[in-house]
């Protein structure tokens, strides 16, 4: 999947239903209706900036990378 250099919306990202089923996978406590909501205007880069302390660079490249080869 293109990614658009981390600029692809979470609203284009969660439309791809392998993409979202990734990221329900890795980050169950995140995927909730409300906080779905919240995020969807947002791109993919202001996630991982939210994200980043609380994710260790091997697993942010890892679901980057499971992304990227959808």
């Amino acid at each position: 999947m293109y990614l658009k250099q981390n600029r692809i919306t979470m609203k284009e990202l969660l439309a791809n239903q392998q993409a979202s089923a990734i990221l329900s996978r890795e980050f169950p406590v995140f995927m909730t209706p409300a906080i779905i909501q919240n995020i969807k205007p947002l791109t993919l880069q202001q996630v991982i900036q939210m994200v980043r302390p609380y994710l260790s660079k091997a697993k942010l490249h890892s679901l980057l990378e499971q992304l990227e080869n959808i």
